[in-house]
């Protein structure tokens, strides 16, 4: 029995595994190689979560994607949305 089925795609630098694990759906995202690799996985109900939360998520990189910043993030809380999941 196969546990993990990969597709694969390279988009901007950043290779998409989409996959299934024990037949859940996953999304890996790998950025770099080697010891400089970042991965990211998650699944259909991260996904949603992200997707709720994009706007958050582009002003968090927006704010703190700074070189400058690197030793001081700029750390705020941000009110809490109530998003619907389906």
């Amino acid at each position: 029995m196969e546990l993990c089925k990969q597709k694969k795609r390279e988009v901007n630098n950043m290779k998409i595994q989409i996959g299934e694990f024990k037949g859940h759906p996953f999304m890996t995202l790998v950025e770099g190689e080697g010891r400089s690799e970042c991965k990211l996985n998650f699944g259909v109900k991260k996904a949603k979560m992200i997707l709720a939360a994009i706007d958050h998520i582009k002003e968090f990189v927006a704010k703190n994607d700074n070189p400058a910043l690197k030793q001081q993030p700029v750390l705020e809380t941000i009110a809490e949305v109530d998003v619907k999941i389906e």
